[in-house]
C-alpha cells in the first residue's frame, strides 16, 4: 500500500533465520528481489542464508548507493534512508544488479586467497625488519636475542602454513563449469593451479562493460588531467588488486 515498513535485525545467523521465517510466514513472493549493499564481509552471511532459502538476492555496489543518496534534495545518512535508497535504485537499475549465487565453497576459497595475500605481505615486511635488525646487531658485534630467533622461526612456520593453505585451495573440488575455466588458465605454461584459481576467483561474478574496463580493474589504468587549455602530464595508475596483478 505504498507504505514503508522499517525494522532492524542483528547481523547474526539466528536473527537472519528469524527474518527468513517472518518472510515465509507472510507468504513472501520469492520473485521479489532483496536488495543488499555489498559491504565486504558484512553482507556475506545474510546473502548466503537468504539465497540458500531460494530468495532472489541482489547485490549493489555501495558507491552507487552513496552517489544516489548524495544527490537527493535532502542528504541524510540513516539506516532508513539507505534502505529506501536501495529500493529506489533497484527500480532504476533492475538490469544492472548482480544476483547473489556464490556457494560456501567459492566463498571459502576467496577468503583463503585473501588471507594468503595479506599474510605474504606481512611476512615480506617482517623479513625486511628482521634483516635490518640482524645487520645492525652483526655490525655492532652484539649477541643475537633468543626472542629474535624465535620470531625468525615463526616467520618460517607462517610460510609453511601458507603453502598448506595453497595446497588446500588446489585440492578443493570446484563444480564443473568453474573447473573447466580454471583448467584453461592453468594450461598456460607459467601459471600454477593455485594462480589459476586465484585469478579466476578475482574475476568470477563480475561483469564489465568493455575490455578496457576489465583491464583497468586489474592492471594499469591511464591517468590524464585535461581541462580546457590546461593539459597535465599523463601517467599510469596501478589500482585495485595488486596481489592478482
Amino acid at each position: 500500500d505504498n507504505k514503508d515498513i522499517n525494522f532492524q535485525i542483528q547481523n547474526t545467523k539466528q536473527w537472519i533465520i528469524d527474518f527468513i521465517n517472518i518472510l515465509k510466514d507472510n507468504n513472501f513472493d520469492l520473485k521479489i528481489p532483496l536488495i543488499i549493499e555489498s559491504t565486504w564481509d558484512y553482507n556475506t552471511l545474510a546473502c548466503l542464508l537468504l539465497s540458500e532459502n531460494l530468495f532472489n538476492v541482489k547485490e549493489i555496489n555501495p558507491i552507487i548507493t552513496k552517489n544516489y543518496v548524495k544527490h537527493t534534495i535532502r542528504w541524510t545518512k540513516t539506516d532508513k534512508t539507505d534502505a529506501k535508497a536501495l529500493a529506489n535504485i533497484w527500480l532504476q537499475e533492475k538490469d544492472n544488479l548482480f544476483t547473489f549465487n556464490k556457494s560456501r565453497n567459492f566463498i571459502s576459497i576467496s577468503k583463503k586467497i585473501s588471507l594468503i595475500a595479506n599474510l605474504e605481505k606481512q611476512i615480506q615486511s617482517l623479513k625486511m625488519t628482521i634483516k635490518n635488525f640482524n645487520n645492525v646487531i652483526s655490525n655492532l658485534e652484539l649477541d643475537k636475542s633468543k626472542a629474535v630467533e624465535s620470531i625468525e622461526i615463526t616467520i618460517i612456520e607462517l610460510g609453511e602454513n601458507i603453502k598448506v593453505l595453497k595446497f588446500e585451495i588446489e585440492e578443493t573440488k570446484l563444480w564443473d563449469s568453474d573447473k573447466n575455466k580454471v583448467d584453461i588458465i592453468n594450461s598456460i605454461t607459467w601459471v600454477s593451479k593455485y594462480m589459476a584459481i586465484a585469478f579466476y576467483v578475482s574475476f568470477a561474478y563480475k561483469d564489465f562493460a568493455s575490455k578496457k574496463a576489465m583491464y583497468a580493474f586489474l592492471w594499469f589504468d591511464p591517468k590524464l588531467k585535461d581541462s580546457w587549455n590546461f593539459s597535465g602530464k599523463a601517467c599510469i595508475s596501478k589500482r585495485w588488486n595488486a596481489y592478482i596483478r
